[in-house]
Protein backbone atom coordinates (compact mmCIF):
# COMPACT_ATOMS: atom_id res chain seq x y z
CA UNK A 1 0.00 0.00 0.00
CA UNK A 2 1.26 3.45 -0.90
CA UNK A 3 0.74 5.26 2.40
CA UNK A 4 2.57 8.30 1.10
CA UNK A 5 0.01 8.68 -1.69
CA UNK A 6 -2.86 8.33 0.77
CA UNK A 7 -1.37 10.98 3.03
CA UNK A 8 -0.95 13.25 0.03
CA UNK A 9 -4.58 12.63 -0.89
CA UNK A 10 -5.55 13.66 2.63
CA UNK A 11 -3.64 16.90 2.18
CA UNK A 12 -5.57 17.61 -1.02
CA UNK A 13 -8.84 16.76 0.71
CA UNK A 14 -7.93 19.09 3.56
CA UNK A 15 -7.28 21.95 1.14
CA UNK A 16 -10.51 21.26 -0.73
CA UNK A 17 -12.39 21.12 2.56
CA UNK A 18 -11.03 24.50 3.63
CA UNK A 19 -11.94 26.07 0.31
CA UNK A 20 -15.48 24.67 0.32
CA UNK A 21 -16.01 25.68 3.94
CA UNK A 22 -14.92 29.22 3.03
CA UNK A 23 -17.39 29.40 0.16
CA UNK A 24 -20.15 27.98 2.35
CA UNK A 25 -19.38 30.50 5.11
CA UNK A 26 -19.42 33.38 2.61
CA UNK A 27 -22.74 32.20 1.18
CA UNK A 28 -24.21 31.82 4.67
CA UNK A 29 -23.04 35.30 5.70
CA UNK A 30 -24.47 36.80 2.53
CA UNK A 31 -27.76 34.99 3.11
CA UNK A 32 -27.90 36.09 6.75
CA UNK A 33 -27.40 39.73 5.73
CA UNK A 34 -30.41 39.70 3.39
CA UNK A 35 -33.80 41.07 4.38
CA UNK A 36 -36.60 38.83 5.58
CA UNK A 37 -38.58 39.78 2.46
CA UNK A 38 -35.71 38.60 0.22
CA UNK A 39 -35.53 35.34 2.17
CA UNK A 40 -39.12 34.62 1.13
CA UNK A 41 -38.23 34.67 -2.57
CA UNK A 42 -37.03 32.08 -5.05
CA UNK A 43 -33.45 33.34 -5.00
CA UNK A 44 -33.27 32.65 -1.28
CA UNK A 45 -34.39 29.09 -1.88
CA UNK A 46 -31.63 28.58 -4.42
CA UNK A 47 -29.04 30.01 -2.03
CA UNK A 48 -30.28 27.75 0.78
CA UNK A 49 -30.07 24.77 -1.56
CA UNK A 50 -26.52 25.73 -2.52
CA UNK A 51 -25.52 26.04 1.14
CA UNK A 52 -27.02 22.63 1.88
CA UNK A 53 -25.21 21.10 -1.09
CA UNK A 54 -21.92 22.58 0.10
CA UNK A 55 -22.55 21.17 3.57
CA UNK A 56 -23.15 17.74 2.05
CA UNK A 57 -19.86 18.03 0.18
CA UNK A 58 -18.11 18.98 3.43
CA UNK A 59 -19.60 15.92 5.13
CA UNK A 60 -18.53 13.66 2.26
CA UNK A 61 -14.97 14.99 2.22
CA UNK A 62 -14.75 14.60 5.98
CA UNK A 63 -16.00 11.01 5.68
CA UNK A 64 -13.46 10.28 2.91
CA UNK A 65 -10.68 11.63 5.08
CA UNK A 66 -11.87 9.48 8.01
CA UNK A 67 -11.95 6.43 5.74
CA UNK A 68 -8.38 7.07 4.65
CA UNK A 69 -7.41 7.37 8.32
CA UNK A 70 -8.94 3.93 8.88
CA UNK A 71 -6.95 2.45 6.01
CA UNK A 72 -3.73 4.05 7.21
CA UNK A 73 -4.21 2.74 10.74
CA UNK A 74 -4.50 -0.90 9.58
Amino acid sequence: MDKKALKEAQEFLGKALSMIEGVRDDEQSSYDDKSDKWKEGEAAGRVEENINTLEEAIDQITAANDNIDSVLSN
